[in-house]
């Protein structure tokens, strides 16, 4: 029996309204995708995301009032982000859209079948994902006492939380470091690793780095980054100024 795909709610962000109904209008004929709302700036974006927080957005790079990676910006690391799809008619954006992880990258005029090749591939993703994400479930039930199974490329590791330096976002992956030189690539996204490691121990200090508050010895407020340190090696990372008011109501 051939699996149910998987149901989408999508949003559009474009200022220019033509541009933005013919987008709704196209994604209106896909039977795995819902357009359940729209925006035309970035603040008006911004309010959408928070509210609906769709499956995938649609972003139109230059908007009215500011662009797509400002409004994205905005938006805290507790809150889920959805597939992200630039749209524009430029394509000196490309590198700059692919560092915030985005799933593709659509020049307009849009045609039919670039969005449903770029919506099937999303679509075949999700079901690979939460065929994957039920299986750590699974294999974490049958892991032994205090470790973790993580899935990587070539099998699984086991994982004691304790020995996680920190954590950081690659795409749909995440970098497991267990000190400054050595880490590991697991194919579970930083979303999900948040879920899954130990409560009250581990703690976002910015969209893509969660770490291991064990080995926090400093945060700075002037440069904005956390210094851990563990086996006699130390590693700065940036962390945001509203992350670390919220690492000062731990301690």
């Amino acid at each position: 029996m051939t699996p149910k795909l998987p149901f989408l709610n999508a949003v559009v962000i474009e200022d220019d309204k033509q541009a933005r109904d013919a987008l709704i209008h196209l994604l209106s004929g896909l039977k795995q995708i819902r357009p359940v709302g729209s925006a035309g700036s970035v603040e008006e974006g911004l309010l959408l995301l928070l509210k609906l927080k769709p499956d995938i957005a649609f972003l139109d790079i230059e908007l009215s009032d500011g662009t797509a990676f400002e409004l994205l910006d905005r938006i805290s690391p507790q809150d889920a982000l959805p597939r992200i799809i630039f749209t524009t008619v430029h394509d000196h954006y490309a590198i700059r859209a692919f560092k915030y992880a985005a799933f593709d990258y659509l020049l307009k005029p849009m045609q039919q079948s670039e969005l449903n090749d770029c919506i099937d591939r999303m679509l075949a993703e999700k079901q690979k994902e939460s065929n994957r994400e039920q299986l750590v479930m699974l294999l974490q039930q049958i892991s032994p006492p205090g470790k973790i199974r993580f899935n990587v490329r070539s099998g699984f590791i086991m994982v004691d939380p304790d020995d996680i330096l920190y954590l950081l976002a690659d795409s749909n992956y995440s970098e497991i470091f267990f000190s400054p030189g050595q880490s590991e690539l697991v194919t579970t996204h930083l979303g999900k690793m948040e879920e899954i490691l130990p409560p009250g121990r581990f703690f976002r200090i910015s969209r893509s780095v969660i770490v291991n508050l064990k080995y926090l010895k400093r945060v700075n407020t002037m440069t904005c980054s956390c210094t851990l340190l563990k086996d006699g090696k130390s590693i700065q990372l940036p962390c945001s100024l509203k992350q670390i008011m919220q690492l000062k109501k731990l301690y």
